[in-house]
């Protein structure tokens, strides 16, 4: 008896993350991406995966997308997404991107607004304490599932879920021994239902390598053309054979 009692009470660190985790003090500047988007196809799932480096203190990130088409340079500012020409396109035009579509109001929200959002209402699903590259890191998992009542941050995530049919996100977040947010991750998937409306699978994003020091700063104005007007046709982006991204929605052309 005397024995089991030792084992039962030989670790008496807490299990759960410290208070102010992901408290709003913590705003890095930037940061390594990774997004995984999956489209329900008829022959399979098609996959798109993009990879680049996100100035999050100027709400900026540029990136190669990997599609069914071949690679495509990709650049963000704030809500608006660029796509880079090709060499003949670009002496033809004179431009260097190309506007390709405008993302829901959650999704540049900022680091701040989303962490409070995680810390406030997140109900914490797992935790697990893993080593990797010999740091021991723990690993915890949360679920969020706002209301549209809720706070602006909230509601908007909310919409953003909605939007793609979706009821929930999860949210990983891996600390160090001394409390520093080593990853991030956050997943969302379409209900069962709604897929075949809009095409989507699931959408994640990761980010880590915080406060790298190869930070970016956006091209020049004359560089960008004006975003797509309503009187005029929208950009589509196309993901294969029958695919397409008009406005951030996926569908079929």
């Amino acid at each position: 008896m005397v024995r089991l009692r030792r084992l039962l009470t030989a670790d008496r660190s807490p299990v759960g993350p410290p208070v102010d985790f992901l408290a709003g003090r913590w705003e890095p500047r930037t940061a390594r991406t990774s997004h995984t988007t999956v489209l329900d196809g008829h022959n399979g799932d098609t996959v798109i995966r993009t990879q680049g480096v996100a100035n999050i203190a100027d709400d900026l990130e540029i990136g190669v997308m990997t599609t069914g088409d071949g690679p495509v340079r990709m650049l963000r500012i704030g809500s608006e997404i660029y796509h880079r020409l090709s060499e003949a396109e670009q002496r033809k035009t004179g431009k260097r991107w190309i506007w390709a579509r405008s993302l829901p109001g959650h999704t540049h929200r900022g680091w701040g607004p989303t962490s409070a959002l995680i810390q406030r209402s997140g109900q914490m699903r797992s935790f697990a304490r893993e080593d990797q590259d010999g740091e021991e890191l723990r690993h915890y998992t949360f679920l969020l599932r706002p209301r549209h009542d809720e706070d602006p941050v909230a509601a908007d995530l909310y919409q953003y879920l909605r939007l793609y049919g979706a009821d929930r996100m999860t949210w990983e977040v891996w600390l160090t021994a001394d409390d520093r947010v080593r990853r991030v991750r956050s997943h969302a998937a379409t209900l069962r239902s709604q897929r075949a409306l809009y095409g989507l699978v699931s959408m994640t994003s990761e980010y880590w390598d915080f406060d790298i020091p190869d930070g970016f700063t956006p091209p020049p104005p004359e560089d960008l053309p004006p975003r797509a007007s309503a009187d005029r046709p929208q950009a589509l982006l196309h993901f294969g054979p029958g695919r397409c991204l008009r406005d951030g929605i996926p569908g079929r052309v």
